[in-house]
């Protein structure tokens, strides 16, 4: 008797047959470990954007899931709610019309639920329709890919007595994180925006935020980001101001236990009180941050925030607040320095140029009781040049806006001959008690002042002065020379 032989045919119709069963049943074992992946998104997603987000409803299904995300404001008694399926892979055909490949883990489609929002405001500008609506693509390999897009509004609100008109385009926000490292890159991009009141108008336009960053050996979240702003409009019943191409970037970084940042700030031209400025730059580095210290002030807000939703009275609230406050700062700063190189202002009326250094020497220093030894650690340098014609309107400004108990000149710089006359007059007696002080001298059409300390010692324009004095002097009288 023969032995039955099995066809090559039939080979290949078994193994189709398997492959097909273990394709039907791939999207109930991925479901699995899409829950999974889903809780451990939510919870990074919480982390980096520091919001209270939850996920308060599961229900898993064979090919799709369903879910529910509570996003709880400290502010707001009302949690925000969003609604969520979570379609299983291995195959998701619909991302083939994206231009995407359909063989993903998981993709999430939600969006905020606006039939369980009972925040009235959110339903007033967006009449009820979902103002959120989101995409995340979850590999195989546990990285991230979402879109986040915002539909344009136009509504208009009730704020006391008056109305507020907001407009603004579709904005669209990507982002991608990477599971081998938790880094995460994010690109928000909104074309306009617009807020119109009685007596003010704003108006942004090209605005971009992008950034990167990983949380560190600190947990701490470190990278960098840029801000910028294409066109920048404020008119208001009194003045315009407009602003071009601002750009903000800054930087994280972290070496031991010590964190550092900075930011670079330029604006190609800025229109203000009928002047023109630009371009105008402006770097800023804060060194030497300890890490732990700002770890004890996040947990700090956290614990405050909480209570604050506990109905604990603000003013108590604040007291804690000043009073641990004072407890973390010493250890936050001690290995601190702040330098400020440069500031550089062209304009229209002349050109300010300015840096400055401060650090403390001795890192035990600060923790002293002793006034005397934390000013013997004081290391600080300012130097800074300042063509009349903008100083003098630097002064100016400051009359006019100053307090009206204080006795405001905002009326002499728009008024007759004879008011112009008395805020020149007041301008010339600022300029000359700060030349009598010493605090600028003037050379040429330009005001300089260069301020140094080192070891207790004070140099004001290369003058020796008693620090404790001065400062005690610029203290009590809080500038009283300005305001005279």
């Amino acid at each position: 008797m023969s032995a039955k032989r099995v066809s090559v045919l039939e080979i290949i119709i078994w193994i189709t047959l398997f492959l097909f069963a273990l394709l039907a049943l791939s999207p109930y074992v991925i479901g699995h470990k899409a829950k999974t992946d889903y809780t451990n998104l939510i919870d990074h997603l919480s982390q980096i954007s520091q919001l209270d987000l939850q996920v308060s409803k599961y229900n898993q299904g064979f090919f799709s899931s369903q879910a529910t995300v509570t996003l709880s404001l400290p502010q707001y008694s009302e949690s925000v709610l969003f609604s969520e399926e979570i379609v299983h892979g291995p195959v998701y055909l619909g991302l083939i019309s994206q231009g995407k490949s359909p063989f993903v883990a998981a993709v999430i489609n939600g969006e905020l639920d606006m039939q369980a929002t009972h925040l009235k405001r959110f339903k007033n500008i967006f009449s009820g329709s979902s103002p959120v609506l989101y995409q995340h693509l979850i590999g195989f390999n546990g990285d991230v890919d979402s879109q986040v897009y915002m539909p344009a509004i136009k509504a208009i609100l009730k704020e006391e007595s008056e109305s507020v008109h907001v407009e603004s385009s579709g904005a669209i926000y990507k982002q991608f994180i990477l599971s081998t490292d938790n880094s995460v890159k994010g690109e928000m991009i909104v074309p306009s925006l617009k807020i119109k009141k009685d007596r003010l108008d704003v108006a942004f336009k090209e605005s971009v935020i992008s950034f990167s960053a990983n949380k560190g050996d600190n947990q701490l979240m470190i990278g960098d980001s840029v801000f910028s702003v294409g066109v920048l409009n404020v008119d208001n019943a009194e003045e315009q101001f407009a602003l071009r191409k601002l750009i903000v970037h800054s930087i994280t970084s972290e070496e031991g236990e010590l964190i550092s940042s900075g930011a670079q700030i330029s604006a190609r031209e800025i229109l203000a009180s009928n002047q023109k400025f630009g371009p105008v730059a402006f770097n800023l580095s804060l060194n030497g941050l300890n890490a732990n210290s700002l770890l004890q002030m996040g947990k700090m807000k956290t614990a405050f925030d909480d209570q604050l939703a506990q109905g604990i009275p603000e003013e108590k609230i604040n007291s804690l607040v000043m009073s641990q406050m004072l407890s973390i700062i010493p250890d936050l700063i001690k290995q601190a320095e702040i330098h400020i190189n440069p500031l550089s202002i062209n304009s229209e009326l002349g050109r300010l140029e300015a840096d400055m250094q401060f650090k403390l020497n001795g890192a035990d220093i600060i923790a002293s009781t002793d006034p005397l030894l934390l000013f013997n650690a004081i290391v600080f340098d300012l130097n800074m040049s300042i063509d009349e014609a903008l100083i003098r309107k630097s002064i100016a400004w400051h009359l006019e806006n100053m307090p009206a108990e204080s006795g405001s000149y905002k009326a002499a710089s728009m008024g007759s001959a004879s008011d112009h006359k008395l805020m020149s007059k007041k301008i010339d007696e600022n300029l000359k008690s700060l030349l009598d002080v010493n605090w600028l001298v003037k050379d040429e059409g330009v005001y300089s002042s260069k301020i140094s300390m080192r070891q207790g010692e004070l140099l004001i324009n290369e003058t020796s002065v008693d620090a404790l004095q001065e400062i005690m002097t610029l203290v009590s009288a809080d500038l009283g020379v300005i305001a005279q």
